[in-house]
């Protein structure tokens, strides 16, 4: 057997194995209700177009015990802040970071200090989130051994090519990071749909802040993984989601890319190194292989990635009901899934070489 069948039976392969794995595994819901004071953070800078949508989310929750609201404004300079504080109420705290201090990081560490709750929960001021999302999302807290509880962070559909790509993109990027977990090796989650205790969080955060200005879910799950990986447990369920409007700008969708693998030198976990590591190999390979007149191997890699895909879909969105509207996701979803390894290259070297600008500022 040559190296490019021996490549693609084992990719293959892996793919299959997860697939298997992320069908069979049902998150547990038998948890006790918990009981305590949850605080909910969110940083937040010059987001007016969204923040007040977040605010109604978080006043309609089913919890049915206490929950705080803390919103901590990072310096911005529209209307959020106004928003906020029209809208505040006996629940939610707003605070604003000092002169001398900035970033999202510090913001949510500020918000965390003052925060009364056992439980943070964080999730981002552009986000939308369901009325059961803090009951769902503390349950696991009622077993001692939990110490981080992650969800997913998806962006609405969008029929638009440039937003169905982002959507396709996080959908398979939260079942990637669902599966990593099963197998006890999480590698991913993101810092809008996180629980983390309180103490374990203060002390954490001490080590991550002067890494990268972004990169406050990551390096605190590589920290938690330290501990006990068997602590955090990933939340599938529709209500647990929280969800975004994706953008209709390439280059802000590359400058949030950029940032977002910036943060790949700083990472220490080697699950998480090896894991991007296999995957830019194993991608510069079959495209490769495309290039040089084999585009057999490559039009099976993609297909059997987008049967990935639809596993996470369907558990995710339901079955499909119309089968023109499904031809077309197939359709769509294959031909992102062919040029994602062009897109995941572009990116990694522009995050190597390129600045990037986030909310106004900019960072090497």
């Amino acid at each position: 057997m040559d190296i490019e069948k021996l490549l693609l039976a084992s990719y293959c392969g892996i793919i299959l194995f997860f697939v298997f794995k992320y069908i069979n595994q049902t998150t547990e819901y038998s948890f006790e209700e918990y009981r305590g004071l949850v605080s909910i953070i969110v940083a937040y800078r010059n987001e007016e177009s969204q923040i007040a949508d977040l605010i109604n989310d978080l006043y309609a929750q089913d919890y049915a015990y206490d929950y705080e609201i803390i919103f901590v404004n990072d310096h911005s300079t529209d209307n959020s802040l106004k928003i906020v504080e029209t809208l505040k109420n006996n629940r939610l705290i707003s605070v604003s970071l000092p002169d001398n201090i900035e970033g999202k990081k510090q913001a949510l560490k500020y918000g965390s200090k003052i925060a009364k709750g056992e439980l943070l929960l964080f999730t981002d001021a552009d986000c939308r989130v369901k009325p059961k999302w803090i009951r769902l999302m503390v349950m696991p807290f009622t077993k001692k051994n939990t110490l981080m509880t992650a969800g997913p962070f998806l962006y609405t559909f969008d029929p638009h090519m440039l937003g169905f790509f982002q959507h396709i993109e996080q959908t398979l990027l939260w079942g990637f990071s669902k599966t990593m977990a099963i197998i006890q090796q999480p590698v991913m989650c993101n810092g809008a749909n996180l629980v983390i205790k309180k103490d374990l969080y203060l002390i954490l955060s001490e080590k991550i802040y002067n890494n990268s200005p972004s990169g406050d879910d990551i390096f605190i799950l590589q920290e938690i993984k330290k501990i006990d990986p068997k602590g955090i447990i990933y939340i599938d369920h529709n209500e647990t989601v929280t969800y975004s409007a994706p953008t209709h700008n390439v280059r802000t969708l590359l400058n949030q890319k950029i940032r977002w693998a910036s943060k790949s030198s700083k990472l220490s976990d080697p699950a998480m190194n090896i894991a991007g590591i296999i995957f830019m190999l194993i991608n510069i390979y079959f495209l490769g292989c495309l290039i040089s007149g084999s585009p057999k191997s490559f039009f099976i890699k993609t297909s059997f990635e987008l049967f990935f895909l639809l596993s996470i879909y369907m558990n995710q969105f339901g079955k499909f009901k119309n089968i023109s509207k499904t031809l077309l996701f197939l359709l769509k979803s294959f031909c992102i899934l062919a040029v994602y390894p062009i897109y995941g290259l572009l990116v990694a070297i522009l995050a190597k070489t390129s600045r990037f600008e986030w909310k106004g500022r900019v960072y090497s």
